[in-house]
């Protein structure tokens, strides 16, 4: 069984500029997901997927591979990274000694307070069952069943999700999980097979929701930062 590390990180962010190299304890986003990945039991190897040489450059020079540049048109802003994910998978399988990998594990840069164990725990539900695909999610405070609403032109809310039964407090309503970035593991093939990541057999994995926070905006990276420092000044004393 072999399995593949790829991270994603294109050159531009309009939420938080130049985030895959901006520093969380003196390292950036990057790197954290390049260690993350490496220590998993099961990856051997990271690619990274990128159009920007500063991001190749740190990436190179942390233990990941870049043997290729991501094309213009799969690094916009509109582009799904999905279309970068069947690049990446098909660039290995027409160019690279591992052409027969069975596993893709994407290890994203914006959820920089996972565990290797987060990445094992995906690729073992993976090759253990009959799922296409393994993400991590993270239980949600807010359910559409009962606190999540949609507002129509004149203001009008409606629950996202109606039911017959009217939930009065949030606990009797179905339990609800965020997707949160931590980890991604297909199958290559359901990747290339399908357009979107709920095709074919779709599984989960729960993560603590201290390790599910994802970066977007800078406010997301305060509070991660904060979270950061809090930790390894306790793993200090």
């Amino acid at each position: 069984m072999k399995a593949i590390g790829f991270i994603f990180a294109r050159g531009g962010s309009k939420g938080l500029p130049r985030k895959s190299v901006k520093l969380l304890g003196g390292k950036p986003l990057i790197v954290h997901a390049i260690e993350q990945a490496l220590a998993s039991s099961y990856i051997k190897r990271v690619i990274v997927s990128t159009d920007c040489e500063v991001i190749a450059r740190i990436a190179q020079k942390h233990g990941a591979e870049v043997p290729f540049m991501r094309p213009a048109e799969l690094a916009s802003d509109t582009a799904p990274e999905r279309l970068a994910w069947r690049h990446a998978i098909e660039y290995v399988r027409a160019n690279d000694r591992d052409s027969d990998f069975d596993v893709f594990v994407s290890v994203p840069t914006v959820a920089p307070l996972r565990k290797p164990e987060d990445i094992d725990a995906c690729v073992e539900k993976l090759i253990s069952t009959d799922a296409d695909t393994v993400f991590t999610v993270a239980k949600t405070t807010r359910s559409p069943f009962f606190n999540m609403v949609t507002l129509d032109a004149e203001a009008n809310a409606r629950i996202v999700v109606p039911v017959e039964s009217v939930f009065t407090r949030r606990q009797d309503a179905p339990a609800c999980f965020d997707i949160t970035p931590v980890c991604y593991a297909s199958r290559p093939d359901a990747v290339l097979r399908h357009e979107t990541l709920f095709g074919g057999v779709v599984k989960a994995v729960e993560v603590p929701v201290e390790r599910a926070f994802d970066i977007d905006t800078p406010w997301d990276f305060h509070l991660v930062e904060l979270i950061y420092n809090d930790l390894h000044r306790n793993d200090g004393e």
